[in-house]
C-alpha cells in the first residue's frame, strides 16, 4: 500500500498540472470581463448628452451630461480637421457619387 500512495499523489499532480496549463486562462478572463460590462451597464439609465464645442479637439469629442458631469471620448485618430481660419470641422464621411470618368490627378476611375 505505501508504495502506491506516491505513485497516485504523482498522478494527482500531474493531472491537476495538466489541467492548469491547457485551460486558456486569457479567454476566460475575457469572458468573464464581458459578463461583467454588461450587467454594470444594463443597471445605468441613459442621460442626455450635449456637445460642447469649445473643448473639442482633433481627436476628441466632450459632452456635458445632465448630471453635471462632463464625458469626453477619444478616437484612435483624427475625426475633425483645422481650417485656414483656425475652426474645426468634422470629417465628413458620406459618400459622393462619381460623375467623372477620370479624377483630379488624370487617373482613370
Amino acid at each position: 500500500m505505501r508504495k502506491s500512495l506516491p505513485k497516485r499523489l504523482l498522478a494527482l499532480i500531474l493531472i491537476i498540472t495538466m489541467i492548469t496549463t491547457t485551460a486558456e486562462w486569457s479567454q476566460i478572463a475575457t469572458m468573464t470581463r464581458k459578463i461583467y460590462a454588461s450587467e454594470k451597464t444594463e443597471n445605468t439609465k441613459i442621460e442626455s448628452k450635449e456637445v460642447i464645442k469649445g473643448e473639442n479637439t482633433k481627436n476628441s469629442t466632450t459632452f456635458q451630461l445632465s448630471n453635471g458631469k462632463k464625458q469626453t471620448i477619444f478616437y484612435g485618430q483624427d475625426v475633425r480637421f483645422e481650417t485656414d481660419n483656425g475652426t474645426l470641422k468634422d470629417y465628413d464621411p458620406t459618400l459622393v457619387k462619381v460623375e467623372d470618368s477620370k479624377s483630379e490627378n488624370g487617373n482613370s476611375l
